[in-house]
């Protein structure tokens, strides 16, 4: 007899860290605000009033704690769509970064560590 798992796989090629972090993006010359709600070494979801579409590309700013200097990222929206929240319609958008720089490994791993 065989059984089949119900738990479906994580495609993910790297893990997720679910941390709200307020952050700065720019959009064809205009800085917008948002709060990234996870974070991964290769990109991130991203909540704001402003909703960038899909295949655009962002500049991000991430000041923190964790980290000396403030952390930029580039990268390119690969899914873009509008929710409903506490705050009212926001637009959600992923991200995939166009490199992973050290900081945003340390970044990562101050967070892995949060929660160990």
């Amino acid at each position: 007899m065989t059984v089949r798992c119900r738990i479906p796989k994580d495609r993910r090629s790297s893990s997720r860290v679910v941390e709200l972090l307020n952050c700065h993006f720019t959009y064809r010359d205009s800085t917008h605000k948002a709060v990234m709600v996870n974070l991964s070494q290769k990109g991130a979801l991203f909540s704001s009033r402003f909703q960038v579409p899909k295949g655009e590309t962002i500049d991000i700013a991430i000041q923190t704690n964790q980290l000396q200097k403030k952390l930029r990222l580039r990268g390119i929206v690969e899914r873009s769509t509008r929710v409903t929240t506490d705050h009212g319609i926001m637009g959600r958008f992923f991200v995939r970064f166009s490199h992973t720089p050290l900081d945003l490994l340390t970044l990562l791993a101050g967070l892995n560590a949060k929660y160990m």
